[in-house]
């Protein structure tokens, strides 16, 4: 699957993480859309950062389509179920390992 948007090509390969902050989930939401049409959500996780709550962009559908494997930390709110920036830290290699011990990586830099 090959997507193009404005700054490049997201190419999906196979199951993986995808890590994005804020708007940079953006090139991932038609990743996600395809492989949903397709029935081919799998493994695959989402790590998502924002500043609040109100900052996640479609939560809800993420949430219905990736459960568990859809990951939320907020910089500026603690909200139970939600990681907090701090505590994070300390889990993200391990959120990372439990993929598999091969995955495709997908991060959007903050640009």
């Amino acid at each position: 699957m090959i997507l193009h948007e404005v700054f490049g090509t997201s190419t999906y390969k196979d199951e993986g993480v995808f890590i994005a902050g804020g708007a940079g989930v953006t090139p991932f939401i038609s990743i996600f859309k395809q492989l949903e049409k397709l029935n081919q959500i799998g493994n695959n996780k989402l790590i998502l950062a924002n500043k609040s709550k109100a900052d996640i962009i479609l939560e809800a559908y993420f949430s219905k389509i990736l459960g568990g494997n859809f990951i939320n930390i907020l910089s500026d709110e603690i909200i139970p179920n939600y990681s907090h920036t701090v505590e994070f830290q300390g889990n993200f290699c391990l959120n990372i390992l439990m993929v598999k011990n091969k995955c495709s990586i997908y991060v959007v830099p903050n640009l």
